[in-house]
């Protein structure tokens, strides 16, 4: 994915007041290995890419890269503190999908979809998981 684009979409989420309001935090990062360096966090993640060229490539050089994006929500449900329920981790991901879906919310891509989501019980952090792929695409130009 262009890091621009990933970075773009990052401090999106990272900047939401409703989203940090959720967290309690900017708690917003791409993903280092398989669990996040904190609870409550939401991480992002390159899922895979494909390009197709467009119509007139050999003279305009554009083509449509279209990204998988995976958002992990990870919630400790052994603190007192929310977020702490699954209902709390069901609020982020709503808020995430209101960010992601509004129009022209992130510059230069279109199309976002959903593809999956699912939530998960994980006993390696002592909370819930859910983790969510989108698709989406943009232009790119290779001039």
């Amino acid at each position: 994915m262009n890091p621009t684009v990933f970075s773009s979409v990052l401090d999106l989420l990272r900047e939401n007041a409703d989203l940090q309001a959720l967290l309690g935090g900017p708690y917003v990062y791409r993903a280092h290995g398989v669990q996040p360096a904190h609870i409550p966090s939401v991480t992002l993640l390159e899922n895979n890419e494909s390009s197709k060229l467009r119509a007139g490539y050999n003279i305009h050089r554009n083509r449509d890269n279209s990204p998988t994006l995976q958002v992990d929500i990870w919630i400790d449900t052994n603190q007192e503190d929310p977020p702490c329920t699954g209902e709390d981790a069901d609020l982020i991901a709503e808020q995430i999908d209101e960010i992601l879906f509004a129009p022209g919310a992130v510059t230069g891509t279109y199309g976002w979809t959903r593809n999956s989501s699912t939530t998960q019980n994980d006993s390696d952090i002592g909370g819930i998981h859910i983790a969510r792929r989108y698709s989406f695409a943009y232009v790119v130009n290779d001039s």
